[in-house]
């Protein structure tokens, strides 16, 4: 079992997460039902995961919008759900379900990524990746990396079984 100290180390090069651009895309939609508009993200590559009845999709909504988060934001708008997006995947949850759920902060999201190793360089694979304070995270892919929105100088907590939990802030 890797030792929870290079744990740590291996996640203190994570602090300087690299931000990478917004998934842009371009999303002209008028008078559809949130259905309709998730259809159209999924035909552009997107996967959605919500629980049946926590999302009203017969709701009618306008879509204008250059990237991911404001068609997402965009579609449910209205809502009382919150989201995270992980790659391709998009998670909706009922608002207040989420183990450190929050009314979303306002501010400018970006999209921070990295790859979390060991000190030998091996991925680690299904560790979380958390918005201290809010409902969004991720999980570490087979080669262990992750992506996540959030603001600058949020606080990002890494967690996986067997290790001691670890706290870095987004790049100011």
């Amino acid at each position: 079992m890797v030792s929870k100290r290079l744990f740590t180390t291996a996640l203190a090069a994570l602090c300087f997460c690299s931000v990478t651009e917004a998934q842009r895309l371009s999303l002209n939609l008028h008078s559809v039902t949130v259905r309709q508009a998730i259809e159209q993200l999924q035909n552009e590559g997107y996967s959605f995961v919500y629980q049946v009845g926590a999302l009203d999709t017969s709701q009618r909504v306008q879509v204008n919008a250059n990237t991911l988060q404001q068609a997402i934001e965009q579609i449910l708008k209205g809502q009382n759900v919150s989201y995270t997006v992980s790659g391709k995947k998009i998670i909706i949850e009922p608002r207040g379900h989420g183990a450190m759920s929050q009314q979303p902060r306002q501010g400018v999201q970006q999209t921070f990524s990295g790859r979390l190793t060991d000190t030998k360089g091996e991925p680690i694979a299904g560790a979380v990746v958390k918005v201290a304070g809010s409902a969004r995270g991720a999980v570490t892919n087979a080669d262990g990396v992750w992506s996540i929105q959030a603001q600058r100088g949020d606080m990002l907590e890494f967690s996986s079984l067997g290790f001691r939990k670890y706290h870095c802030k987004t790049g100011q």
